[in-house]
């Protein structure tokens, strides 16, 4: 077994046997990797806080050839990114992308560009830019695993310009009006949503808008992982939420 030492991003962990644990990892040398972290979780170990979900750690591994597990054998936190955990919802979003690079990605294949990507966005996430931040995640990680979405012409005809856009996630992206009468399963979008698909980040546009993108973004997407991605559905669950007790409080608005 040869030692190895890479950074890595937790992505997910769970318990194993009486006092381990088993860690999903991604590196910046050898891409997504599981290890199993023995004893971490013996009472009095110090070793147990670097492993939770997102943190920035170094790690030193024995890696073992053709084999999908490896035993980790030291630990060292770099960076529990804390600004990502001053806010529920930031670090729910946080972990909404880390679970969607554990869902888009292969064991051992090595990325060091997609590990910064990560790294940088978990870094950037504030309440503020959270919505413009995500969407420009979401897009970057699509096309790095060679799934992106149909933003810049009708995915059928390849018509560039129409008044008419909808989206279509089981084609793979936008529809043109006349192309979209074909289909069954669409969703409208506005023309300020094409503009911010096009330039997520720099044109400017409110807060609804950029909701409306990434909820198409999450329709593509859930039609292309292989189960359904947790944190995204509980990002949805509160959202809808949120907007009923919105229309309810303008309801009580409306009656005092």
């Amino acid at each position: 077994m040869a030692i190895q030492k890479t950074e890595a991003l937790v992505l997910k962990k769970f318990d194993f046997r009486d006092t381990s644990l088993i860690v999903t990892l991604f590196t910046r040398d050898f891409g997504k990797m599981k290890v199993v972290v023995k004893g971490v979780r013996k009472e009095g170990s110090s070793d147990l806080v670097h492993f939770e979900v997102l943190n920035h750690i170094d790690i030193v591994f024995y890696e073992k050839a053709r084999a999908e597990l490896h035993l980790l054998s030291e630990s060292f936190l770099i960076d529990p990114i804390l600004e990502l955990r001053n806010s529920f919802r930031t670090y729910t979003f946080g972990c909404y992308l880390a679970e969607l690079v554990d869902a888009l990605f292969e064991i051992h294949e090595p990325s060091p560009k997609i590990f910064d990507f990560l790294l940088e966005t978990l870094k950037r996430i504030t309440s503020r830019n959270i919505s413009c931040e995500v969407l420009k995640f979401e897009l970057g990680i699509l096309k790095a695993a060679g799934l992106s979405p149909g933003i810049n012409a009708c995915v059928r005809c390849a018509k560039s310009s129409d008044s008419r856009w909808s989206w279509s996630p089981r084609q793979g992206g936008l529809l043109c009006g006349a192309c979209a009468i074909r289909e069954a399963k669409i969703f409208p979008v506005s023309a300020e949503s094409f503009e911010v698909m096009q330039n997520p980040g720099f044109y400017q546009a409110d807060h609804g808008v950029y909701k409306d993108v990434e909820q198409l973004v999450r329709e593509f997407i859930r039609a292309r992982v292989e189960y359904p991605i947790r944190s995204a559905e509980f990002l949805s669950s509160t959202d809808s939420f949120k907007a009923g007790l919105a229309v309810k409080a303008s309801r009580i608005a409306g009656e005092v």
